[in-house]
């Protein structure tokens, strides 16, 4: 597994606005997390969304095959924009040692856990049951995104729509899903939405 960091002079995690240089952090044949590899980083000015998501794919393209990036903060929309190209973003302050540990036995877990549905057709961890509903089920999409590096949000919800038996579930997303209007309505499912305090509410449920 490789972890790349967006670090400042003093070896700590940078903003994404700062100046820094990305290290990219891979586990050598002494069992130690080492970098090799320093990419210079220009950092993100804030301008229209179309010149955002070209800088941040152009960081993800020079990121190859490293798809996990941590940082001193997360803008929102850095976030969703970096999972579009597959990397997840990291909000984390400190040195690598304090935290690059910690981000693999994440992963760890994922792996040994089933990303998406279980072989006993449960639900994912990160979808959780409403208590006291029958079939009800919520999740934050926006964390899930943050983290699950590699997948995006077709891959995690998409199984679970199709398999699993339920009447509603409620997404915490940056945005809805593009995808959703052509798969939901195969499926029998329709999605409502609402915007709460810069979040989107989507609420997704038989038709």
């Amino acid at each position: 597994m490789k972890i790349a960091a967006l670090l400042n002079q003093a070896g700590e995690t940078a903003d994404l606005q700062e100046e820094g240089s990305i290290y990219i952090f891979e586990r050598n044949c002494k069992d130690e997390w080492l970098s090799e590899i320093k990419l210079d980083f220009t950092p993100v000015k804030l301008g229209s969304m179309e010149e955002l998501r070209s800088h941040i794919g152009a960081i993800s393209r020079r990121l190859g095959d490293c798809k996990v990036l941590a940082a001193k903060t997360s803008i929102g929309f850095c976030r969703v924009a970096f999972e579009s190209f597959g990397v997840a973003l990291w909000a984390l302050e400190g040195s690598p040692r304090s935290f690059i540990g910690a981000i693999e036995a994440f992963y760890a877990k994922q792996t040994k856990e089933s990303a998406v549905m279980t072989e006993a057709n449960q639900p994912p961890a990160f979808i959780t049951p409403v208590a006291g509903k029958a079939g009800h089920y919520a999740a934050d999409l926006r964390n899930v995104m943050a983290h699950k590096a590699g997948l995006n949000s077709k891959e995690i919800l998409l199984p679970f729509f199709k398999s699993a038996s339920f009447t509603r579930l409620e997404l915490d997303c940056d945005h809805i899903p593009r995808w959703f209007d052509q798969e939901l309505p195969a499926l029998n499912l329709r999605a409502d939405a609402e915007f709460v305090n810069k979040t989107v509410k989507v609420v997704v449920s038989p038709q």
